[in-house]
């Protein structure tokens, strides 16, 4: 997975990452690299097409940025965008110069060549944005017209012998209304790219990797190389027709990458107990084909769901015609949901209940033949006898081997087998900090479903966290998620530290400091042995693309709020499950995790949290000031229907003091500062237009519900010039 379908060389514009964004949407996984990339690297990734970006230069200045203009002998498609038109026509003989009446907005596209590809389904006349100074005058040899507007005369040009497309607009922009369609024409019917990219084929492929690297599962990839009919377990090629490729593919795939792989996730735990049960007296290979079906017809298997089905639910599943239509172990899948909850209500996860048979390590055994393998054993016995008496049904002591060996809890490939497991040193454990926020919340739920207890998440509370903010982390990691967090109550020690200090870059390294030691300490308690050997980041893609900018580093205006950023001294390696995903895929690989709506859509929070909202000193009776402040604001944004439009929303308690007057009496109390803002990434953003009438509201409900505060304003300042926190 993961083949680089589209590549798009970064020219600078403040546009390029909304072309990949907008090509992933469509499901065309798609990679940005800068304009400089070697010629060699652009063909090892073997893409199907490139694009090349807009950018801030102008392609006839000295140092104009330029690509290896090999990219146009790959005999692959290539498509320019504004820079990159002019380039292109610049590079191929055509003239491009300043134009003297330059377009930055909105502008009707004319469509001249409506039969060409790249305007399949696009309408004339559609609004289309412009942000050039320079223009093409002249159109180089082989070039066509296809499209103009009112003040560019070459909008759109193509060669199409030589499949290279230029358009002088930007298409990845939302206010080109039919921007989508040519970017999915010029990839899908053009470049002919695969659609396959979507958050659950990579959940599927991330969680393979994560196995191989921390070693719980055995490198697939060398396996493949020699993996023939000779060394695969035989069974998975009885039940069939040996003709049915399509069927010997699914048995391989089911044989390779998950049968005998220590399995942690309580929803694919439920999936696979309700499966063998449905099992009963038929092949494993009918389940298998049906398996897709079952999912869509059970809610995935999410026991929280499957044990709230009632007769109306029954008869549905029994007129269902893809799945097994048995009334008995239908009930039984209902039953099963509820004991399920039961178990993780006792134990914290089903997981835990499970693998504590075997004390969290897999039986690894050396069958030479099939015929040595048991259909049951004592420990088979044992949980099937443990399961009954909690009420489960179809659980026999046959049916629960099974299950073990799919799970991984036993490990029954044969010696000769290339994807069996060896006796080896056990899997490396992975540290994860927690912060309570979208990124590392869904890195550690990914995790946990990879590698189950070898993930040792770590919250840190440091006393700096909003309203609630611990509880509510807490609650959805061991109830929501069932994954074990590590909280720290570190709140005293963070609170001394900031005793006295001012200074806001002072605050930020006392916490970042203080957040490395309160960590570390933790960490040595699970790495006596050495049993630690990864460190997971919630590094998402635009950092990445960052720091392989076009323009090189930026002046460091101020340190960044992720104080996670670990010595050289701690010496772990890096896993980055996140890295090559935007922030929505983030959240629509936590959606497709099971993690809940209100956790995916938080507004970010800084590192350092509430002490770069306090101006100056930090205390504990400012703190909770500042907690019961923000706590009103964002009550009433979501009670106005507010808070998923703008993208972050805070208070800030200024340290400043003024008069007032409350009831009779004269007050001299704090000032609250409100500020909102709307931003794509945060690079850039501006203050949020937000209804006097709510502003009143929040206003009105801090100077009177939260005791200290006697004045509140509102801050209209974007960014830049200002910067997002005040600290």
């Amino acid at each position: 997975m993961n083949n680089v379908e589209m590549l798009v060389l970064d020219f600078g514009s403040q546009y390029t990452q909304l072309i990949a964004r907008r090509l992933r949407e469509f499901g065309v996984y798609t990679e940005i690299v800068p304009y400089f990339e070697s010629i060699d690297s652009i063909k090892a990734k073997n893409p199907k097409g490139i694009i090349l970006s807009g950018g801030p230069a102008s392609v006839y200045e000295e140092g104009a940025y330029k690509p290896d203009n090999k990219v146009f002998e790959l005999g692959i498609p290539v498509l320019g965008i504004c820079y990159g038109m002019q380039y292109i026509a610049y590079h191929f003989g055509g003239a491009v110069v300043r134009a003297k009446e330059q377009e930055f907005g909105k502008a009707q596209l004319e469509i001249l060549a409506p039969d060409t590809a790249l305007f399949a389904n696009v309408k004339n006349n559609s609004i289309v944005w412009m942000s050039h100074a320079d223009k093409v005058e002249k159109i180089p040899q082989g070039f066509s017209e296809l499209a103009k507007s009112g003040n560019t005369h070459y909008c759109a040009i193509a060669d199409t012998k030589r499949q290279i497309y230029a358009l002088q607009f930007h298409p990845e922009v939302v206010h080109s209304e039919c921007g989508g369609e040519i970017l999915k024409n010029f990839a899908v019917n053009i470049c002919r790219a695969d659609t396959s990219w979507n958050m659950k084929n990579f959940i599927t492929y991330e969680i393979d990797k994560i196995r191989k690297i921390t070693g719980i599962q055995a490198s697939n990839s060398e396996s493949n190389t020699k993996a023939t009919s000779s060394n695969r377990c035989g069974w998975i090629y009885q039940g069939y027709n040996a003709s049915d490729e399509a069927t010997q593919k699914l048995y391989q795939d089911y044989h390779d990458f998950e049968w005998g792989i220590p399995q942690h996730d309580d929803k694919r735990l439920f999936e696979q107990l309700v499966l063998e049960g449905m099992q009963a007296g038929l092949s494993w290979i009918t389940i298998l084909k049906k398996r897709e079906a079952f999912r869509e017809a059970f809610d995935d298997f999410d026991p929280h769901i499957v044990a709230t089905y009632d007769e109306a639910k029954i008869q549905e599943l029994m007129e269902n015609p893809d799945i097994i239509r048995n009334r008995a172990k239908i009930e039984s899948a209902i039953n099963n949901a509820k004991r399920f909850l039961e178990i993780e209500r006792e134990f914290g996860s089903f997981a835990k209940f499970l693998w504590g048979y075997v004390d969290n390590t897999p039986l690894i055994n050396h069958f030479e033949s099939l015929e040595e393998i048991p259909t049951h054993t004592p420990l088979s016995d044992t949980i099937a006898n443990d399961l009954k008496k909690r009420g489960f049904s179809f659980v026999g002591s046959t049916g629960i081997y099974a299950f073990m060996q799919s799970v991984g809890l036993v490990c029954d490939h044969l010696t000769s087998c290339a994807f069996g497991h060896t006796d080896k040193a056990k899997p490396h454990k992975v540290l994860c900090a927690v912060s309570g926020g979208v990124d590392s919340s869904v890195v550690a739920t990914l995790l946990y479903r990879a590698i189950g207890e070898n993930l040792i998440p770590i919250f840190v509370d440091t006393g700096l966290l909003r309203k609630g903010e611990r509880e509510a982390v807490e609650k959805m990691f061991r109830e929501n998620l069932r994954v074990p967090l590590i909280t720290i109550d570190a709140s005293e020690e963070f609170l001394g530290l900031l005793k006295g200090v001012r200074d806001p870059e002072s605050k930020r390294k006392i916490i970042g400091e203080t957040f490395i030691k309160v960590f570390d300490g933790e960490a040595k308690k699970h790495n006596a042995n050495g049993e630690i050997k990864f460190l997971a980041q919630g590094t998402l893609y635009p950092d990445v693309i960052e720091s392989v900018s076009v323009k090189g580093p930026s002046k460091t205006i101020k340190s960044h709020h992720n104080v996670g950023g670990l010595p050289d001294w701690m010496k772990f390696e890096l896993i980055e499950p996140l890295r090559e995903l935007f922030k929505d895929e983030v959240r629509a690989l936590g959606r497709e995790l099971g993690m809940p709506e209100s956790m995916l859509m938080r507004h970010p929070f800084p590192g350092p949290g509430l002490a770069i909202r306090i101006m100056g000193e930090v205390n504990q009776a400012d703190l909770d000031l500042l907690k019961e402040a923000d706590s009103i604001f964002i009550e009433e944004l979501h009670k106005w229907n507010l808070y998923d439009s703008v993208w972050q929303a805070f208070c800030v308690l200024l340290n400043v003091k003024s008069v007032g007057v409350m009831g009779d009496n004269r007050t001299y109390d704090n000032t609250i500062c409100v500020r909102a803002v709307e931003a794509l990434d945060g690079m850039t953003a501006t203050f949020s237009h937000l209804p006097h009438e709510f502003l009143e509201s929040v206003s009105n409900r801090i100077i009177n519900e939260v005791e200290g505060i006697n004045r509140v304003v509102y801050d209209i300042t974007s960014k830049p010039p200002g910067t997002i926190e005040w600290e």
